[in-house]
C-alpha cells in the first residue's frame, strides 16, 4: 500500500511511440519492446548506487528529503547491441534489499 519506487524510463523515438498506443499498466516493457521492434533484447548493462531522495522525489515515496535511496541505472539494448532502453529507478532503502549470488569460475590466463 506504499510505494517503493519512482521509475524513469527513456525510449529511442522509433522504440517509443508504437508503445504508447500498447497496455503499458499492465504488459511487461520488454516484452512490448521485443513485439513492437520484431527483435530480441540482448544485454542490459545495471549500475547501482546510494544516493539520498531529493525533495521531489522523497514526495512521491513519502520519505523525508535526505532519506537513503538505491539508484539503479539500466541501458537496455537489443541484441544487436543499439541501445533502445535506458531507465533510472530510485527505490526506498528501507524496504529493498539486493542479492547477488555469485559463483567463482576458473582464473583466465595472463593475455
Amino acid at each position: 500500500g506504499r510505494p517503493l519506487s519512482v521509475d524513469s524510463t527513456r525510449l529511442a523515438p522509433d522504440i517509443g511511440r508504437p508503445l504508447l498506443d500498447r497496455d503499458l499498466a499492465h504488459r511487461d516493457v520488454f516484452d512490448l519492446i521485443e513485439e513492437t521492434t520484431g527483435h530480441r533484447l540482448g544485454s542490459a548493462e545495471v549500475t547501482v548506487h546510494a544516493v539520498t531522495a531529493e525533495p521531489d522525489t522523497a514526495r512521491l515515496l513519502e520519505i523525508p528529503a535526505g532519506a537513503a535511496l538505491f539508484a539503479i541505472d539500466r541501458l537496455t539494448c537489443l541484441a544487436d547491441g543499439r541501445p533502445v532502453d535506458a531507465e533510472s529507478l530510485r527505490v526506498r532503502a528501507d524496504r529493498f534489499a539486493l542479492q547477488a549470488l555469485v559463483h567463482r569460475g576458473p582464473i583466465a590466463p595472463p593475455t
